[in-house]
């Protein structure tokens, strides 16, 4: 199941909006970017994924909650990683920004330039096994993504 793209522009780190006041209010550095906030279900025995393209080095940070259903696997991997979980097979994937059989996860991680993807499962492929009890057990989820330019 696909989510929607996102792509952290370069130069796009935020300022004083170029008014030529001398306004100080602290912090100075670059602002965080918004690229991902929603609210999804996925359902049982699927997945939803994030694109996430990082133009220049940046740190992510990720802050997701399971608002009702099962706990789910949560893992952040590269385009060509996720290409292998697609196929069934072994996967790396990044260890600080991924928790299993998890119900939140909020960290940040300082990443290169790259392309990856951010991913929900509500299957029983990894760690988080949907209950067996022969109902639907959809998992509605919130995640937000956002990079801030290094």
């Amino acid at each position: 199941m696909a989510g929607t793209g996102a792509v952290l522009l370069a130069g796009c780190t935020g300022g004083d909006g170029g008014d030529g006041g001398s306004s100080d209010l602290g912090g100075g550095g670059p602002t965080p970017i918004e690229l991902h906030n929603d609210r999804d279900t996925t359902n049982e025995d699927q997945y939803r994924h994030y694109p996430v393209s990082i133009l220049e080095d940046a740190t992510v940070r990720l802050d997701c909650f399971v608002r009702d259903g099962p706990a789910v696997d949560f893992f952040f991997t590269s385009e060509d990683e996720f290409s292998e979980y697609e196929a069934g097979n072994r996967f790396q994937y990044n260890q600080e920004l991924s928790a299993f059989e998890a119900t939140s996860l909020t960290d940040s991680e300082d990443l290169a330039s790259d392309d990856y993807v951010f991913v929900v499962d509500n299957t029983d492929r990894l760690e988080a096994q949907p209950p067996s009890n022969f109902d639907e057990d959809p998992v509605d989820v919130e995640v937000t993504i956002t990079a801030t330019p290094l």
